[in-house]
């Protein structure tokens, strides 16, 4: 979880690097904000339609890394605001996926009555991992003479590296999902 949220490419390198770089005003990088929100809650539906219950623990977060990944890959073209909307419907929708996979192994792998802390904890460690990359992100943005493209790769990098450690969880059945109604006693 927190190899995948830390992502020095967003947050304050991205935002320097639309509206000093790239030259975009502000209401075009809200814009890009906007269809990244919007593209997230695609991203929800495609996960409980085509994802959810389809793929074991070990799986589910390979393809969520792996769509993680490849919903970066469009951050490199960014050069205008048509870029910048490509970017930020793929980026958002496929960085839903991969949260609520994380999620879901998440609440598959807790102790029973354990489920509001664990989730306390992990939201604790996306926060903090988000705050890292964007201090770590904006430091090598400056280093790296305001490019974006270091910071991307950092980020597929850590993302990869997540991909790795998913060796190590067990590669079950997929938990079975529930059709609405009260869960079962």
């Amino acid at each position: 979880l927190f190899l995948v949220n830390f992502a020095p490419n967003a947050g304050t390198a991205l935002y320097v690097f639309l509206s000093d770089v790239v030259k975009l005003p502000q209401s075009q990088i809200g814009i890009g904000d906007s269809a990244a929100a919007f593209s997230a809650i695609v991203g929800a539906a495609v996960f409980n339609k085509a994802v959810a219950g389809r793929f074991g623990q070990r799986r589910l977060m390979v393809v969520a890394l792996l769509i993680a990944a490849a919903g970066t890959l469009p951050t490199l073209l960014i050069r205008d605001l048509p870029t910048v909307l490509i970017a930020s419907l793929l980026g958002g929708s496929t960085g839903m996926v991969a949260t609520l996979a994380m999620l879901s192994l998440a609440g598959e792998s807790v102790p029973a009555r354990a489920e509001g802390f664990c989730f306390a904890v992990l939201m604790s460690i996306n926060n903090q991992a988000s705050q890292w990359g964007d201090q770590i992100g904006a430091r090598i943005f400056d280093a790296a003479g305001q490019r974006l493209w270091p910071l991307i790769l950092a980020n597929l990098a850590t993302t990869l590296l997540a991909l790795l450690l998913a060796r190590l969880l067990p590669d079950n059945a997929p938990a079975p999902v529930q059709e609405g109604g009260p869960p079962p006693a």
